[in-house]
């Protein structure tokens, strides 16, 4: 008596989409660092923002 085995084996060949392979979607990875560097540049506002708020503050002074 001889017992066969089959196993099934599903063949998948990866094709290039039309678009090619940039299909719009932004990896994780890039936001993640476009978010810091937004964060930073917020920081660096803030702070041109005090010191900036203290000049006026100190010229005001000054004058009167």
């Amino acid at each position: 008596m001889a017992i066969q085995i089959f196993w099934r084996v599903r063949l998948v060949v990866r094709t290039q989409p039309s678009q090619g392979w940039r299909t719009g979607s932004t990896p994780v990875r890039a936001t993640m660092q476009l978010r810091s560097e937004f964060k930073l540049e917020i920081f660096r506002l803030s702070f041109k923002k005090m010191l900036y708020d203290a000049l006026v503050a100190s010229f005001i002074e000054g004058v009167l």
